[in-house]
């Protein structure tokens, strides 16, 4: 079963979840997040990234990850994480306080 399922499935039980499995870059973090994990692993990346690179090769898979994951949050209007946690409900994305705003301003 795909991480994001199970994520999807025992996010009911309201305990912390760790999504890992399938988790790469920092734009999956962050969905793994908005769909309700509380932590992600990336153990396989980092492990491949130190192979390839040693600590130089470390250093910038992790700096490319938090870029990734700072542009996810950006985009999305979270100022942490805790506004990225729960934006994506059974299949429905529900706006951010930023969506909303601009919404608000359109409409008028």
């Amino acid at each position: 079963m795909p991480t994001a399922e199970c994520v999807r499935q025992l996010r009911k039980l309201k305990k912390p979840l760790i999504a890992s499995g399938g988790v790469r870059s920092g734009l999956d973090a962050a969905k793994a997040i908005a769909i309700g994990a509380s932590a992600v692993g990336v153990a396989l990346p980092i492990l491949k990234a130190y192979d390839r690179g040693g600590a130089a090769g470390l250093r910038e898979y992790v700096g490319r990850f938090v870029t990734e994951f700072k542009i996810a949050m950006f985009l999305t209007g979270s100022r942490d994480v805790d506004a990225l946690k729960g934006l994506w409900i059974d299949g429905y994305r529900y706006p951010t306080v930023g969506q909303a705003r601009r919404h608000a301003r359109v409409s008028c």
